[in-house]
């Protein structure tokens, strides 16, 4: 019998795994049900109930969390240095010295390794919070009773194997995306938001009007692509438990000559993966187009900026100071969007 799936990783193992958390929504049809619900929770009731399962993992990863988050402040400061000094080259009118050469190559270098220490710390930090949860979910899956696999409406076990594998791997994303937004993300914005206001304000204000539209953009799709992603992953978790329990079963179906009615069950999950697959491919679709419109809300920039410059109010040496500054403050938005594309 093909099994519904109507929960994600956080709604399927960690309330039921976790005992202080009381679920909104509950379907009790068997003792077994009684003590692990059928669990309906409201999103952002969900989020908190996963927060709190997550926070103890977390914890245990402050140290590389922290570390990656101070990379990511010097290669903040690294970039403000470097457009500052970039700018002051550039406007100057005597020959380059070397020595400058040399600070703003080190500044480059600086840069790269502080990023690549951050990315790398972050992940460390993710996937090792990740490991911990699988551990704590499988010693949780041992230590439950025969009834919670044998009943009539016992969780699959093809199920349970998908979420602490395949799902897993999607948590350790997010978390990473979490991580890289909340400090990396916010300094270089803000970072990027005082030097273009050092360099231009009315060009500052002209952009001020252009980024929060993206960022509502982003928010948008961001939230459509999270759900048509989540319709994505049910499918294929309902399709590789069903898979996972009708292969070593195999022998049952033909001794009852089910063949026909197994290949029907599984064209019809297939499709529907395929149907929730095709949409979300659909949807990242989308994206390179809000890039290009991100784009083309530089180009207005720049059109505003030579009628600025036209007017005698800066040079075209702080221009282009001012939209790198900009497309360094457009990146975290755009990464922020990708992390939506799991």
């Amino acid at each position: 019998m093909p099994i519904s799936y109507s929960y994600s990783v956080s709604s399927f193992i960690l309330p039921k795994l976790n005992p202080n958390l009381r679920p909104i929504q509950t379907q009790s049809r068997t003792q077994n049900n009684r003590q692990f619900p059928n669990l309906k929770i409201q999103s952002s009731i969900r989020t908190n109930h996963t927060i709190h399962f997550l926070k103890p993992h977390l914890i245990s990863q402050k140290k590389p969390i922290l570390y990656g988050w101070l990379c990511s402040a010097i290669s903040v400061y690294s970039l403000s240095n470097l457009l500052s000094k970039f700018s002051a080259i550039t406007t100057a009118t005597t020959t380059v010295d070397v020595s400058q050469g040399f600070a703003l190559g080190g500044l480059v270098l600086v840069r790269l390794i502080a990023t690549y220490a951050q990315h790398a710390l972050l992940w460390e930090a993710s996937l090792n919070a990740v490991c911990d949860v699988r551990v704590h979910v499988f010693d949780r899956v041992l230590q439950r009773e025969l009834a919670y696999f044998e009943a009539n409406d016992a969780v699959s076990t093809g199920d349970i194997a998908y979420r602490i594998t395949a799902e897993a791997s999607d948590l350790a994303l997010t978390l990473y995306a979490l991580l890289n937004t909340i400090v990396p993300s916010s300094l270089q914005l803000s970072a990027m938001a005082m030097h273009m206001l050092a360099i231009s304000p009315f060009l500052s204000l002209i952009s001020a009007m252009v980024v929060p539209c993206m960022v509502l953009v982003v928010a948008f799709l961001g939230q459509e692509l999270r759900k048509i992603s989540k319709k994505a992953h049910l499918s294929v978790a309902a399709l590789s438990a069903y898979l996972n329990e009708m292969l070593p079963a195999i022998l049952f179906v033909k001794a009852n000559n089910a063949e026909l009615l197994e290949s029907a069950r599984f064209r019809r999950l297939a499709l529907i993966d395929n149907s929730a697959k095709l949409n979300k491919k659909r949807m990242k679709a989308v994206i390179p187009q809000v890039i290009q419109a991100v784009y083309f809300g530089v180009l207005s920039i720049l059109c505003a900026g030579s009628v600025v410059i036209s007017k005698g109010s800066f040079d075209r040496y702080s221009l282009v100071s001012f939209v790198t500054s900009l497309l360094f403050l457009i990146e975290p938005i755009q990464v922020s969007l990708s992390w939506f594309s799991f």
